[in-house]
């Protein structure tokens, strides 16, 4: 399994940034989700549940997750669409995230958070991230899995796996490394 993510992760590193002139790349800009997923090569895989891959216009995934339910719907709400998405808390945020980390955020966004997440702060954690390692260059892609069983095995497996490849490239560890 090692050998097939490398070789993926890096085909899709080694990929353009999926634009509408160019629907061949594989890493979709986190602005263009919307587009990319109306555009006829993609909409099925945004239909379909599966796993998908944060990262950096650097060349480091960030965080490997996964959708029970269509993608897209996984990806909009979390991470990309709306003004509490991972990615607009992000860019909202980005000088105070960038000096303190996820303390950066205000009081107010973070009883908000405590309220509709109880203790966890892994989507601040999340926003911190990508504000850290350029807002401007966080891109995703999906790899659609139809047997909504093998997903959240095949999730685990992977972050290990991932995981380890970012350790031998040098890169940081993955965001989730917590479900390891």
């Amino acid at each position: 399994m090692g050998r097939a993510y490398a070789d993926h992760v890096t085909a899709v590193l080694d990929s353009p940034l999926w634009s509408a002139a160019d629907s061949g790349g594989l890493r979709i800009p986190w602005r263009s989700a919307v587009a990319a997923c109306a555009s006829p090569t993609l909409k099925e895989d945004f239909r379909s549940p599966g796993l998908y891959l944060f990262g950096s216009s650097a060349g480091v995934p960030l965080y490997l997750g996964m959708a029970r339910a269509p993608l897209r719907k996984r990806l909009w709400g979390r991470y990309v669409r709306g003004q509490r998405s991972q990615c607009q808390l992000a860019v909202d945020y980005e000088s105070e995230l960038l000096a303190h980390g996820v303390d950066g955020f205000p009081p107010g966004l973070r009883a908000w958070y405590r309220r509709s997440f109880g203790n966890s702060t892994v989507r601040l954690v999340g926003a911190a991230a990508f504000a850290q390692h350029g807002i401007g260059g966080i891109w995703f892609t999906v790899l659609p899995i139809a047997d909504v069983a093998a997903i959240r095995p095949f999730e685990q497996r992977m972050i290990s796996v991932a995981d380890a490849w970012n350790r031998r490239q040098g890169l940081p560890p993955l965001l989730n490394r917590q479900d390891m």
